[in-house]
């Protein structure tokens, strides 16, 4: 829910002056038919067509309104960091099948080793597991080699776009040491 909510606010919020406008211009025109109905023509305001027409249109576009200004917005994308990270799983982002000495010598800016961010990283309520791949379960990705990153499919730079896509759907990737350099490759077994 709040995913849809803070969606629409990002997509309305440019239009918030045009809905406010629009919501009062409706709220006018409802306010002239009902008061035009009652007072000068004496007749039931309900059977009158513009009437409804004003009073729904002012309706939805008021809520909408209300969910563009940037207060709400703030408050519906706070509240959906607050739901994603509730308990949070972190993944360390590791190279498979190589024992530590050997990522050892694949890291470059970090001498952290996989294990070692196990235990670093393991508190209550915080679900942490070593991961060849970035999946969508983890919240958290941390890259254990550091300055580098484990590249798979260095032709089409396949990990990277895995980074960048796990980032634009919330997901938070953490590097140690400075950004990232160089992939490695995992095929070949060094950094191109």
């Amino acid at each position: 829910m709040w995913r849809l909510l803070a969606d629409f606010g990002k997509h309305a919020n440019p239009y918030k002056n045009p809905l406010l406008s629009s919501s009062i211009a409706f709220l006018v025109a409802f306010a002239s038919a009902l008061v035009g109905d009652v007072v000068y023509r004496r007749v039931d305001p309900w059977g009158n067509p513009a009437v409804w027409v004003s009073l729904v249109t002012a309706a939805v576009l008021l809520p909408t309104w209300i969910l563009s200004t940037d207060r709400v917005k703030t408050f519906n994308e706070t509240m959906l960091l607050k739901s994603l990270f509730r308990a949070p799983t972190v993944g360390i982002f590791t190279v498979g099948g190589k024992d530590e000495t050997q990522i050892k010598n694949i890291m470059r800016g970090s001498s952290v080793t996989p294990s070692e961010w196990i235990q670093i990283m393991s508190k209550p309520g915080l679900t942490v597991r070593l991961s060849e791949s970035l999946k969508p379960e983890f919240r958290v990705m941390i890259n254990a080699v550091g300055e580098r990153y484990i590249e798979y499919d260095v032709a089409n730079m396949g990990t990277l776009k895995q980074i960048k896509r796990f980032v634009e759907e919330d997901g938070v990737f953490v590097r140690p040491g400075m950004g990232l350099q160089s992939p490695w490759n995992c095929s070949r077994g060094f950094s191109p």
